[in-house]
């Protein structure tokens, strides 16, 4: 004889089965797609003004040139107006301009700053903060880049290349004093031309680094966007033929002192 427990069994699920519903739970999981990790991939923009900005190591979008970059961010010794310095082998000069002088009302501040950084690339903003003594009631810095503030604690931006001696002078009623910081601020500001940008195949085109500032790049590196042997560079500048028609992105590496930067180009190139 048939045990009936086993007979209900397969009835039921004959009857699931035929029915075409699904004997899983619904609260069964499908399974993960797992994804690719480790290097940032770099995203072409649109065709726009070229931006650059520096940033942490990351990669964001600004407009046709898209840039990543390493800045130099170091604990930054104080400018005083009695001391002269060096920074990353820039030399920094103090004027002592009546730093410890008193009179009838009091003492004069003892002039000094800080910076949160003094090398990156353009657009570089560094924070300026007055550690006088002697409690000053008005400040004057000039940026050396024919900006000024009254501010005790200004940020500036510097948006071109170059070295930047930084003024200040800190006033209270008793008198002022003055700090002259030579050549503190060193901004480099990357850039590459492509000549000529367009034209029929083959094509030949002459690429140029012509980044300004300080301090100067020791590495360079090009992907010039098409398919095949040669299609990179690591000299600073270079000659490259395009054989085929389209339209190619053009990547430029900088490294050096200040760090590392990429100028990524979208439709740097137009091959007919």
């Amino acid at each position: 004889m048939y045990n009936l427990g086993i007979v209900a069994s397969i009835l039921i699920i004959l009857l699931v089965g035929t029915s075409g519903c699904s004997l899983l739970s619904t609260t069964t999981k499908p399974a993960i797609k797992q994804g690719i990790s480790g290097e940032n991939s770099l995203v072409e923009t649109p065709t726009l003004p070229e931006q650059y900005v520096a940033i942490p190591a990351v990669t964001p979008k600004t407009g046709s040139d898209e840039i990543s970059t390493l800045t130099l961010n170091e604990s930054l010794p104080l400018i005083s107006t009695a001391q002269g310095i060096t920074i990353n082998g820039t030399n920094l000069t103090g004027n002592t301009i009546n730093s410890s002088s008193t009179n009838g009302i009091g003492s004069i501040p003892d002039t000094r700053f800080t910076s949160n950084v003094v090398m990156g690339f353009a657009p570089l903003m560094v924070q300026f903060t007055d550690s006088s003594l002697n409690m000053p009631t008005s400040w004057s810095w000039n940026f050396g880049d024919g900006t000024s503030s009254t501010l005790q604690n200004p940020g500036h931006t510097y948006y071109s290349g170059g070295q930047y001696t930084v003024e200040f002078t800190a006033t209270n009623d008793a008198g002022s004093s003055s700090s002259n910081a030579t050549n503190y601020i060193s901004v480099f500001q990357p850039g590459f031309s492509a000549v000529p940008p367009q034209g029929p195949a083959p094509l030949t085109v002459y690429f140029t680094d012509n980044s300004t500032g300080y301090p100067q790049p020791t590495g360079w590196y090009w992907d010039f966007g098409d398919i095949g042997p040669g299609n990179t560079s690591n000299q600073r500048n270079w000659t490259h033929q395009y054989v085929s028609s389209g339209t190619y992105d053009v990547k430029f590496r900088i490294s050096g002192k200040a760090g590392t930067t990429w100028v990524n180009r979208s439709a740097a190139v137009k091959v007919l």
